[in-house]
This record gives C-alpha cells, sequence and structure tokens, in this order.
C-alpha cells in the first residue's frame, strides 16, 4: 500500500493488503500530490494487536477526505489472521478471488450491455442466431450450459488476438452485421468487433455503437 501511495508510483490497477500498515509518511505525501486512481481493499482484524485498527482509521479517512477510493473490511481476526475465519491461507485465497471476481462483473459483457441499454431492434429468432454466433467467437466449440448467461459473463479474451481475430474474419457479412445489432449497433467492421470482444470496456461499447471513423479524404 505504502508503495502505491508513493509519489512516483502510477495509478494500478488495485492494491488488496490483508492486516497491513499504512505508513503517516506515505499518507502526507499522497494527500499533498495529484489523487491516484488506484482502489484500496484493506482487510484489518479487529483484534490486531501488533497493528491495531484504531491507527489505520485515521489514515484512511485521510486518503478518503481528498478522494482515494479505499475499501476498509474488517474481520474477527488478529495480526495473523488467527480468530474465527479459518486457516489463513484459505481465508487469503478466498478474498483475493472474490476481490478479482468484482472487478470482471464490473466489466463484463452483460454489465456493459445493461448500463448501456440502447439497442438496435433484433426480433426472437434473429437474437437467438446471434447469440450462437457470438458464442461461437468466444468460446470455439465448447458444449454450452447456457449460451446467453456465458456471453454476459464474459470479461477479458486470454488467448492470443490472432486466433479471435481468425474468428471474426471468418463472420459473413450478414452475421457481422447480426453480431453488431447484437451489441447495439448497425454495423461494425471485423476489427472493431474484435476488439470489443478482447476487452470489453464501458468506452469501448460506446465506441463501438458510434461506427467505425469516417475517412479523412485530405
Amino acid at each position: 500500500m505504502n508503495a502505491a501511495l508513493a509519489k512516483d508510483c502510477p495509478s494500478l490497477g488495485g492494491v488488496l493488503t490483508i492486516t497491513g500498515t499504512c505508513h503517516t509518511e506515505s499518507v502526507d505525501v499522497a494527500v499533498k500530490e495529484p489523487v491516484k486512481s488506484t482502489p484500496f481493499a484493506l482487510y484489518v482484524g479487529v483484534k490486531d494487536d501488533l497493528y491495531p485498527v484504531c491507527l489505520l482509521k485515521p489514515q484512511v479517512e485521510r486518503l478518503r477526505a481528498v478522494g482515494y477510493q479505499v475499501d476498509l473490511r474488517e474481520k474477527n481476526m488478529d495480526h495473523c489472521l488467527n480468530g474465527q475465519i479459518g486457516a489463513a491461507g484459505v481465508a487469503e485465497e478466498r478474498w483475493i478471488n472474490q476481490w478479482i471476481a468484482g472487478w470482471y462483473e464490473d466489466s463484463s459483457l452483460g454489465a456493459l450491455m445493461k448500463a448501456h441499454s440502447a439497442v438496435a431492434p433484433l426480433d426472437a429468432k434473429d437474437h437467438e442466431a446471434a447469440v450462437k454466433v457470438v458464442y461461437s467467437l468466444l468460446f470455439g466449440n465448447t458444449l454450452p450450459h447456457n449460451r446467453k448467461a456465458e456471453i454476459m459473463k464474459h470479461s477479458c479474451w486470454g488467448a492470443a488476438m490472432s486466433e479471435l481475430n481468425k474468428r471474426v474474419g471468418k463472420l459473413s457479412a450478414d452475421d457481422l452485421t447480426l453480431v453488431a445489432k447484437f451489441f447495439g449497433a448497425e454495423s461494425c467492421t471485423a476489427p472493431d468487433l474484435a476488439r470489443l470482444l478482447a476487452t470489453p470496456t464501458s468506452s469501448a461499447l460506446v465506441a463501438f455503437r458510434a461506427g467505425p471513423a469516417p475517412m479523412n479524404s485530405d
């Protein structure tokens, strides 16, 4: 946490600490510098007598007051995670998995499409066809359990980008238009679709729906 607050450290994707400390000197510097976008999740023990929560809370409030995102999570444990939480390694693994899963849920296709609900019209038949096409792009020949649900949970392409480009490049013009309408655009290019599926973000979806940028004739 102290490294992430340091003046020379850029904003990070996130910082999770478990019974960590927050040095007064680090906070003194951080509150005088531009606020970083780094989100912090701090797991602390209410029974911690090595670094009591009462020492951490004032530092957290100072950071919050200038705009830092700090989520303080108090647990029934001491500094060594002893308490009513189970084995230390199991608890740490569970918290880390939950933290990362929360990020993915916020950036999944389902979350993005729910936040930006305006879509191009598709009747039931075309919607079902579009779901099948999108599923094949994301998951290949994997046997689906629930195509729509699995698509909505997608948040990041994990294989080589060349493979996704290859799959998208094989779409017919009709299927490309069908998928474009599924994501709320009237039409799209194959590269634009591949970029959206690779790393879905709010800004990427807005750009996708806006369509290809006009050619500059100059």
